[in-house]
């Protein structure tokens, strides 16, 4: 028997609403119940006059009548239903930013496979506005205000900017960045190893250098990716946030080396092509 995919779940917006509406109003129904049920019990129990015979009420002292062991169980069923009920409340949102990550990582894919299928068919003329056209709509779909495309120049020293796309007004951009001043940046370029900043303060020890360059910017939050696989310059990919701080999500990440690969690969075959023509 095949277990049911949570991506293919999630795919389906109008279901996946539905069903988290329904789970939160189970949610609420449960709690009103609880609450009007630890409410009656209350109100039923007998009042008296005298804080003495209140506290004989209270006591277990009673062992041999039916009526506190009754309640003695009502009241150990309601303190565990109290606590699912906290639980429950606490995991919820949780369990929704997990639900959240995984339909943002499945419309990511998708998004790439797409844009792959187009860049593929691109003629030679058209990779230039189409690359920028693909690489704004991933911009846009991932909510950045600046995403820029590197590859490494032929003499190793600097990285230049193929492609941008950003939103009006922008920052000031670079048309190449030199190794020297992003030196923990371009060793990390150079190994593939992603790189993403909520803040520039989690830049680690070692990266002053980087971190004086980048400073001036105004830049919030950084990610930067590169190709997967390997063969010919480096290449990668640079998110950049100048008016918010960004939680970057690892597996969104992940899925961009794949889109800075497909870059790589089309601009190359534009090369080759007119290298041949």
């Amino acid at each position: 028997m095949s277990r049911s995919n949570p991506l293919r779940i999630a795919s389906r917006p109008g279901l996946f609403l539905s069903l988290t509406r329904l789970d939160w109003f189970a949610l609420y129904l449960a709690t009103a119940s609880v609450l009007l049920f630890a409410l009656s019990m209350l109100m039923s129990s007998p009042q008296s006059g005298s804080l003495q015979a209140d506290l004989q009420q209270l006591s277990w002292l009673h062992a041999g009548s039916r009526q506190v062991a009754l309640n003695r169980v009502l009241l150990v069923f309601l303190a565990l239903e109290l606590l699912l009920l906290l639980w429950l409340w606490l995991e919820f949102p949780r369990r929704r930013r997990t639900e959240g990550a995984l339909r943002k990582i499945h419309s990511l894919q998708r998004a790439i496979a797409r844009s792959s299928a187009r860049i593929v068919t691109m003629q030679p003329e058209q990779i230039g506005v189409g690359l920028h056209n693909e690489l704004n709509g991933i911009r846009e779909m991932l909510g950045v205000d600046r995403i820029c495309w590197y590859q490494q120049a032929p003499d190793g020293k600097r990285f230049v900017r193929l492609q941008s796309a950003s939103i009006v007004p922008a920052a000031p951009e670079f048309e190449s960045f030199a190794t020297a001043a992003y030196p923990w940046l371009s060793e990390a370029i150079l190994r593939g190893v992603p790189v993403h900043l909520r803040s520039l303060r989690e830049m680690p020890a070692g990266s002053e250098t980087d971190r004086r360059s980048l400073e001036p910017s105004g830049l919030k939050s950084l990610a930067v990716v590169s190709s997967a696989g390997g063969g010919g310059p480096a290449n990668t990919l640079m998110l950049a946030s100048f008016s918010r701080e960004i939680d970057w999500d690892e597996g969104v990440v992940a899925q961009l080396s794949v889109l800075a690969s497909v870059f790589a690969n089309a601009h190359a075959r534009k090369l080759a092509q007119e290298a041949g023509s």
